[in-house]
């Protein structure tokens, strides 16, 4: 293995010879660098990768880790790296466009596979390889950052408490302290072709349906001195993870906002993938968001996210509802997908497709090192 802060070696390794060693793809990003910096700091094995090996050299540096500059276009390069490490975490999106080839390749040699996403198709997806990801003993993890452990965690928090449950609602991304830009291009270009162009999605009766963003408007009380925050129907990642991890058959999620802040949402949604993906609207939407800064570390600090959700047993008029705070997103990411690689590579796996609460139970969110989650059950 090459020294810190050298190109690493993509030799064909298996067995002892990749045994606890992770590969970081896309260090180069916002999170990607958070994502370094905090390997770096809890002493895991691993090796940074991306596409620019300038930029990587950079952050490999100033970590001292090994990296590797490699395309995902370039199959070789890819299979190599991966086939010499026992997990990978993905961090470089838009997922839609750059997981597909190391899904497949983690499942072709045996590899872990976790990253950071919190687009939903992209999470049907994953899990639409679920059975491929059993027959070779190997994990599929996706979203095992703010996206979406605390939702995921506080829904199956509330399913222990109300194993009856038959209806789901929860709100994610309530911001609490924040000031300036909170989002990251990399989010806003996930949101803006790769969430919003597929429009609404709900649980219904145990199966997914397309139901029209802002369909369904309702407001989540926090339980932290605050007003009620109102929320429109928004297909949230939680969706499709909170469904594998309560199996509740009716769910919807919600985003923060009024009947009126809908609107923008919803009008991009009716033109569709095929629409928002051409040339020139996606030049001019992606010229418009990568001319925007990235957020202010300073300024993010302050801020709190929170998740409130509720469960009902609509057969016996049962209901409970709790929320969920954590420290600033990008942050939370950043320890909370270390911690799930540490515990990857500590042995604690289930093949097939997981999500957070699935592979590690409703605690995880409460228990990652560096952050102060708080769990309030509301009355």
């Amino acid at each position: 293995m090459a020294s810190a802060a050298e190109p690493a070696s993509s030799t064909n390794t298996k067995g002892a010879e990749r045994k606890g060693r992770l590969l970081v793809y896309g260090a180069t990003g916002h999170t990607g660098k958070l994502v370094a910096r905090k390997v770096k700091e809890v002493g895991l094995n691993a090796t940074l990768a991306g596409r620019n090996e300038e930029k990587l050299r950079a952050i490999a540096e100033e970590v001292g880790l090994p990296y590797e500059a490699f395309d995902l276009t370039n199959e070789k390069a890819l299979s190599a790296a991966v086939a010499s490490h026992e997990a990978v975490l993905h961090i470089a999106g838009p997922f839609t466009e750059t997981g597909p080839p190391v899904v497949e390749s983690c499942i072709e040699h045996g590899a872990h596979y976790m990253d950071i996403t919190g687009e939903t198709h992209f999470m049907g997806f994953v899990q639409g390889k679920d059975a491929a990801a059993k027959a070779k003993g190997v994990m599929l993890l996706p979203a095992v950052g703010f996206d979406v452990v605390p939702g995921d965690c506080l829904g199956a928090h509330l399913k222990e408490k109300l194993p009856t449950a038959t209806h789901l609602d929860l709100e994610s991304f309530i911001m609490r302290n924040g000031t300036g830009v909170l989002a990251s291009k990399g989010t806003m270009l996930s949101g803006a072709f790769h969430i919003l162009p597929f429009g609404g999605l709900e649980r219904k009766d145990g199966a997914f349906k397309k139901a029209a963003i802002g369909a369904k408007h309702r407001s989540f009380e926090i339980g932290d001195g605050g007003k009620p925050v109102p929320g429109f129907s928004f297909p949230a990642a939680e969706l499709i993870a909170t469904a594998h991890s309560t199996n509740i058959p009716n769910i919807t999620t919600y985003f923060p906002g009024s009947k009126s802040a809908a609107w923008p949402a919803y009008m991009l949604s009716l033109l569709g993938p095929g629409v928002v993906s051409s040339w020139p609207l996606r030049a001019l939407i992606t010229r418009s968001i990568r001319s925007l800064p990235e957020p202010s570390t300073e300024k993010a600090k302050a801020s709190k996210m929170l998740g409130a959700a509720e469960v009902r047993d609509e057969k016996t008029g049962r209901s409970a509802r709790a929320s969920i705070q954590v420290n600033e997103g990008y942050g939370f990411t950043a320890s909370s997908a270390c911690e799930v690689a540490r515990r990857v590579l500590d042995g604690q796996v289930k093949p097939g497709f997981q999500t957070p609460a699935s592979a590690f139970g409703s605690s995880l969110v409460l228990n990652i090192p560096g952050e102060e989650a708080v769990l309030r059950d509301l009355p």
